[in-house]
């Protein structure tokens, strides 16, 4: 239907073959696929978070800092505000932290409609703040760095 990032605000501990073998034809199709990593801080792996064609958040509070339920670990690429306040109440877990990924991903490539997957992950990467340390990622998605990020 013309979907060229694809969000996926849940998960399991459970690797599935034929969830590895969907996201693989979705990744092959070129797809931008982002997925939460997961409401306890365990360090271990989520699925579909930790697959390699999945982009995988963790989450951090609006200072940046790790929001205290989110999940971490070497599978986790990046993070991102893990709270929202919308109309219907105020919201906490890494499939906000997800969401916001996503939504930037699918702003950056409106404004950048011939953009190559890797071009909008790389301009993506190279926009995060500094990362807390300890498996939350490359960087943060803050508000200055989505800034930087769609200003590409």
């Amino acid at each position: 239907a013309g979907a060229k990032v694809v969000n996926m605000s849940w998960g399991s501990e459970t690797d599935s073959e034929f969830l590895r073998t969907a996201l693989q034809t979705a990744y092959d199709q070129g797809l931008i696929l982002v997925a939460s990593a997961g409401n306890e801080p365990t360090g271990k792996s989520i699925y579909p978070a930790a697959y390699s064609t999945v982009v995988a958040v963790a989450g951090v509070e609006a200072d940046g800092q790790i929001w205290k339920n989110s999940n971490y670990g070497d599978f986790v690429d990046l993070s991102a505000s893990a709270t929202a306040s919308l109309p219907s109440g105020n919201y906490a877990g890494t499939s906000i932290s997800s969401a916001v990924v996503a939504n930037a991903l699918a702003q950056y490539l409106n404004r950048h409609p011939d953009a190559a997957r890797s071009d909008a992950l790389s301009a993506l990467e190279s926009s995060l703040s500094p990362s807390p340390s300890g498996g939350y990622g490359k960087g943060v998605l803050d508000s200055s760095a989505l800034r930087r990020f769609l200003s590409l």
